[in-house]
């Protein structure tokens, strides 16, 4: 009886291999889909953006395309509500004022689903009104068009080119790092 377990013993000890080996590859695959699911999604350059049309905070339609003769364009992505972006809009007050000089034209992007009135308070308060005229157009997009351009995060800052790609694209408040990455990137001078 012993003689018939030694000789087992090496096929049981492969299924128990077999077998546990079996647990971790399906525990990884599980893993991936949380790291997956957890890892911000954001566009990168070179991927190809959509041409949309949305409202502006006049109800006036704003009609987005891309051909030779499109500027690039910073797409910022905001809320009024969110605390990162009151931190980042003095940088991005900084780009909106100076694109023009870079050949740069920026937009505002926010949710369709926002309060036009708290909107233009909240740009009044980030001094991008003068005279009462915003100076940072405002398109207020669906859904759908925010699920195109990945965003899911404010702030977001999108460089995208004449023909619709992706040239940069920042997640998030900027830290120093990437104050500094962005102004260059961008060939804007920021005086704090």
């Amino acid at each position: 009886m012993l003689k018939k377990i030694v000789s087992l013993a090496p096929w049981m000890l492969v299924t128990a291999l077999l077998i546990s080996n079996l647990l971790l590859l399906g525990q990884n695959r599980k893993m991936r889909g949380v790291i997956e699911a957890a890892t911000p999604r954001v566009l990168r350059p070179g991927d190809k953006v959509p041409e949309f049309a949305a409202p502006d905070l006049n109800n006036q339609r704003v009609d987005i395309r891309y051909n030779a003769e499109s500027p690039r364009r910073i797409f910022l992505f905001f809320k009024p509500s969110c605390p990162y972006c009151q931190e980042q809009f003095p940088y991005w007050k900084a780009i909106l004022e100076q694109a023009s000089k870079a050949g740069l034209e920026v937009w505002g992007l926010a949710g369709d689903e926002q309060d036009k009135a708290r909107l233009q308070d909240y740009l009044a308060a980030m001094g991008c009104v003068k005279d009462g005229v915003p100076l940072l157009r405002v398109a207020l997009v669906s859904k759908e068009m925010r699920e195109s351009y990945k965003l899911h995060s404010t702030p977001t800052t999108l460089v995208v080119s004449s023909d619709g790609r992706i040239e940069k694209a920042w997640l998030g408040r900027w830290d120093a790092m990437e104050r500094l990455e962005a102004f260059s990137f961008l060939e804007i001078q920021f005086q704090p």
